[in-house]
């Protein structure tokens, strides 16, 4: 027959055992959890920098054929 200490060891390893492998999942869990937190965070960041860039796209294109405007009427000017 087996030994009290061994079978105790033996009930203690395994419990040990399913205690770690209850934590990993819950850890697993949680990191997931928090990297698609961060993830949606990237990508909204990302969009307000794109639009961002459009806008300021838009503004130097505006301010471009503005200068062409001014080049234009500074020309009929001086002729």
């Amino acid at each position: 027959m087996i030994d009290t200490a061994i079978a105790t060891a033996l009930i203690t390893a395994a419990a040990s055992v399913l205690c770690q492998l209850m934590i990993q999942r819950t850890a697993a869990r949680q990191s997931r959890a928090e990297q698609d937190k961060n993830l949606s965070l990237i990508v909204y960041r990302l969009e307000q920098l794109e639009r961002a860039v459009a806008r300021q796209g838009a503004a130097l294109e505006r301010l471009s054929i503005a200068e062409e405007r001014i080049k234009a009427i500074e020309r009929t000017r001086t002729q």
